[in-house]
């Protein structure tokens, strides 16, 4: 469609901002004069990762553009763990070394921002006892809510062992003390 400089199209954004030429913030719609039949703006996306839509109005003609806004590297890891009581995981740092429950540790990594960053390599290792029943160091990948969890087996030996967990190519790590004790 042929427009005469200086129309006015109408952009908007269901998920993040337009800024001007120096990066100031315009807001999530705008409106913007043709020159040359053309019309530009720029957009951001912002700091939350996710879906969104952009939409060009003139006159009654309308065109969108779904995007996505993938998470950025990432920048924040937290360790946690988990006893498995009757199906239910409970945050714990304590267990025996006859108990029945599941132990298992969690990592959970997110960007700046606090977007959740899936499909990353998230290392577990431990200096006491043992993951899936069999080594000290395990990586397994984050899902789509950024968490890695493994199952841990404290041994037949009572004592602190230290859980640490690294990501981003060991730039990320974080640690806990989980405590396996002889008796209930």
């Amino acid at each position: 469609m042929d427009v005469p400089d200086n129309t006015l199209i109408s952009f908007s954004a269901t998920k993040g901002f337009f800024t001007d030429a120096e990066g100031n913030t315009l807001g999530d719609s705008v409106l913007v004069k043709t020159s040359n039949g053309r019309a530009s703006t720029v957009y951001n996306s912002g700091p939350v990762a996710g879906s969104g839509t952009i939409t060009a109005r003139i006159a009654n003609q309308v065109s969108a553009r779904d995007v996505i806004i993938s998470p950025g590297r990432p920048a924040n890891l937290a360790v946690r763990s988990f006893v498995e009581v009757d199906g239910e995981l409970v945050e714990a740092d304590t267990s025996s070394v006859a108990s029945p429950n599941m132990i298992w540790m969690q990592a959970e990594i997110k960007d700046q921002y606090s977007n959740v960053v899936p499909s990353k390599p998230i290392k577990f290792k431990t200096t006491l006892g043992t993951f899936v029943n069999t080594v000290q160091e395990i990586t397994t990948n984050s899902n789509e809510q950024g968490i890695a969890r493994v199952r841990f087996t404290p041994g037949l030996q009572a004592g602190a062992a230290t859980i640490t967990a690294f990501a981003n190519g060991d730039t990320l790590q974080d640690q806990l003390i989980f405590n396996i004790k002889s008796t209930m």
